[in-house]
């Protein structure tokens, strides 16, 4: 057969000749099958320690995958491996090369559903492919991720580092990332957000490089706060204007509530459902909802404070100046301080005391936008995988995406 003369020229195994091809065709519901039976050409068996002998203990009959070849999708060699007395490690069996090591299939089959997983198919569909279990390919991709990226290899010129939370779970399950916000690269990534679980990476940074960094973008929550000054000593804090923005909606919101619970049945109309106008730019917003939101601050005068204080905030990280910047620091804290506004005057004392981290980025031009960005892209892959059991195999998957990273380029 024309099909046989084929297959023995394309199997091309070590030490090994084709015996024999059996057949099996299928149909709708099981693919076809064809086992290839294998001889042993050459009579030298090699330990995985490296010792090599001609001799042998016994033989055990042998099934291994193979790649598919053409229509026949599941493909079986038949052959022998042999146990051999090795003097360090005993009776062993022999080390084949090109059979993955405690595995039935072979490594040019692994090498190829590697290569399927890291196009960012899902495991279904490339076991679907191979005809293979989910297991089996999740397993081989896992492993493949680990040898490459586990441990992870840091750059010794390491001078920035941005690190941020995203959600695992509902209920407060966190993990942190930490990447290279200049290379825009992800580095590391743990479970948790305690200054016990961020530790483990600084630890693995190692001393000598922690000492090289120059600045850290974080946002104010303390366990990082701690961590950066334990480890990192010669490294200035940068508050991200993202965090603090984010923080102060908050601030808009309780005011916006409390405005609420003492307007006049005219003014409740006007004020609920207002959050939306509160917390977006002025320039993303229709024609409709700009003159609803006149209509809002002209309403109130406590919500038209923290609404203009919103935009003088974001106005202040375009200084590069310090000296600068503290002139326009201490107007704004003055206006929040004078408004008597108490959810404005908490924020505004929480800046004051944090006043360092804030300039710090007059010197340091750093921020968690792709951070943020890697962090949603990292929902999403979990969203789509509808979740991830196996909490090291999720860490890994977001490890090698040269096109998520490529989209921020």
């Amino acid at each position: 057969m024309r099909e046989k003369e084929i297959l023995k020229k394309m199997v091309a195994i070590p030490q090994y000749s084709v015996k024999d091809i059996q057949f099996k065709e299928g149909n709708e519901e099981t693919p076809s099958e064809a086992t290839i039976v294998l001889q042993r050409d050459e009579t030298r068996f090699r330990c995985a320690c490296g010792y090599e002998t001609t001799g042998y203990y016994d033989s055990i009959h042998y099934f291994v995958r193979d790649l598919p070849y053409g229509k026949w999708s599941k493909v079986f060699l038949d052959l022998y491996k042999y146990r051999i007395q090795c003097p360090g490690c005993g009776v062993v069996t022999e080390q084949l090369e090109w059979i993955c090591p405690f595995k039935r299939y072979t490594t040019r089959l692994s090498d190829a559903v590697a290569l399927s997983c890291r196009a960012l198919r899902s495991i279904s569909d490339v076991a679907e492919q191979y005809h293979l279990s989910w297991d089996i390919v999740k397993d081989i991709d896992k492993e493949y991720l680990s040898r490459e990226f586990s441990p992870p290899v840091f750059d010794d010129d390491l001078e920035y580092l941005a690190m941020d939370e995203f959600s695992l779970k509902k209920r407060h399950k966190y993990a942190t990332n930490f990447v290279d916000p200049i290379r825009r690269k992800v580095l590391y990534t743990v479970k948790g957000r305690s200054f016990e679980d961020v530790k483990a990476f600084f630890e693995l940074l190692g001393k000598e490089r922690c000492e090289k960094i120059k600045a850290v973008c974080v946002d104010m929550w303390d366990p990082y706060i701690k961590a950066v000054r334990t480890y990192c000593p010669n490294a200035e804090i940068v508050y991200d204007l993202f965090h603090i923005v984010q923080n102060f909606g908050k601030v808009i919101d309780k005011v916006r509530n409390n405005e609420i619970k003492k307007a006049s049945s005219f003014e409740k109309d006007v004020i609920k459902g207002s959050k939306y106008l509160l917390l977006s730019n002025a320039k993303n917003l229709t024609h409709k909802n700009r003159n609803s939101l006149k209509e809002l601050l002209a309403l109130n005068k406590h919500l038209s404070t923290v609404y203009i204080l919103k935009d003088e905030l974001k106005h202040l990280w375009s200084y590069t100046s310090e000296a600068w910047f503290k002139k326009a620091f201490n107007a704004w804290y003055r206006k929040a301080i004078y408004s008597k506004i108490e959810p404005l005057k908490e924020f505004a004392r929480s800046l004051k005391r944090r006043i360092d981290g804030i300039i710090a980025h007059c010197k340091h031009k750093l921020n968690t936008s792709f951070l943020e960005g890697m962090n949603n892209k990292i929902k999403v892959i979990k969203r789509v995988a509808f979740g991830f059991r196996d909490s090291e195999y999720f860490f890994l998957s977001k490890i090698p995406l040269e096109k998520i990273r490529a989209s921020f380029a």
